[in-house]
């Protein structure tokens, strides 16, 4: 067994891999003199790290630049097929979408935060500007909500307290105490809205899909423009997408 000083350098070594990495998704790219700088450390010790992670076909050199390469997208692609929501939900996702020709999604909550599993687009829907992997922030969307909603009580304080509630538009709710009474309707209702609290001019309605085993699989939203997310067609719409809901949780019992 190695030292407490050993498994702590092993611990920063992997850190500081993991902190490149993200650096390297957030630049798009980075030469190896830019990467020592932003991190304080030797032209040397940075090439070690890139060595070891092009080793390991997580990177690869273009162009005198480092970029992450496609065996991310490999990972992610297989995370996703091997989650039940999204095996057994994007068939009835696209049949939502054709009905009503919207935006419809697949989306789950980790770590505080929503990941969009599965977008599918009808005919009368815009270009989606949330894509496969897209990150949000829980109390922002709508698919946020209703999953905060569905939690048992001891995790929803959880996830709450590390909530920062920092606004994504000006009508992003901010404020603890009007989030907790907004999520009490949602509980009461059984579904949420994203009122342009994502983005300006765009309405979400979202509901969760339970999981005979897990509590909450995750939620399916329909999306689209505030001028025809009106409070009637989304009255109107909320049977279809619970229905769907109900569909998938079919297949999720019967898995």
């Amino acid at each position: 067994m190695g030292s407490d000083t050993d498994d702590g350098r092993r611990l920063e070594t992997v850190r500081n891999a993991f902190e490149i990495v993200e650096s390297l998704k957030r630049r798009d790219g980075a030469r190896l003199t830019d990467l020592a700088t932003e991190f304080d450390v030797s032209d040397g010790t940075m090439h070690t790290y890139l060595n070891t992670l092009r080793a390991d076909g997580l990177v690869y050199k273009a162009d005198g630049e480092y970029r992450l390469s496609l065996e991310w997208f490999t990972l992610g692609t297989e995370l996703r097929e091997r989650m039940p929501v999204y095996r057994h939900g994007k068939g009835p996702a696209d049949d939502l979408a054709r009905r009503t020709g919207d935006l419809v999604y697949l989306a789950v909550e980790q770590r505080g935060r929503v990941y969009y599993l599965y977008p599918t687009r009808g005919d009368d829907a815009p270009e989606p500007a949330t894509s496969v992997g897209t990150v949000r922030p829980l109390h922002a969307v709508s698919a946020g909500k209703v999953l905060l909603a569905a939690m048992p009580d001891g995790k929803r304080e959880r996830v709450l307290e590390d909530l920062t509630f920092e606004p994504v538009t000006e009508k992003t709710i901010v404020d603890r105490d009007e989030f907790r009474e907004e999520l009490e309707r949602i509980t009461d209702q059984g579904h949420a809205l994203n009122d342009e609290e994502e983005f300006l001019g765009s309405r979400t309605v979202a509901t969760s899909i339970a999981h005979p085993d897990r509590g909450v699989a995750g939620a399916i939203c329909a999306s689209g423009p505030k001028t025809r997310f009106d409070d009637g067609y989304i009255d109107d719409l909320l049977p279809a997408l619970k229905e769907t809901a109900n569909r998938i949780e079919i297949n999720l019992q019967r898995s």
